[in-house]
């Protein structure tokens, strides 16, 4: 048998590949599990992951450290409205009250 030859290579640029199609339960899946950033941006990070030749941890790190952030800024902003609505006395009711009464 004689050894293959090697293919030519291309010459010719190639356009950005698009992002591998997620399996139909990959949705589901995070769904499931609550993972709703990871959900939405695992598509567009991994074509620029490929694109500037990323490792798949640094991928993965990438979209893990992004749910982190915005369950860390959603948490702040329940935590910021709740404090805002339930520090002040009666309620937020005080001010009708008071312009309800004949002073």
């Amino acid at each position: 048998m004689s050894p293959r030859a090697p293919r030519p290579r291309e010459t010719e640029a190639r356009p950005p590949a698009l992002p591998p199609a997620a399996p139909p339960d990959l949705d589901a899946m995070l769904k499931r599990l609550h993972l709703p950033t990871i959900r939405r941006l695992h598509a567009e990070l991994a074509v620029q992951a490929e694109a500037e030749g990323m490792g798949y941890r640094a991928y993965l790190d990438t979209l893990v450290a992004e749910e982190i952030a915005h369950r860390a800024f959603r948490r702040y902003a329940r935590s910021t409205i709740s404090t805002l609505r339930f520090n002040r006395p009666c309620g937020g009711r005080c001010s009708a009250a008071i312009s309800a009464s004949s002073w």
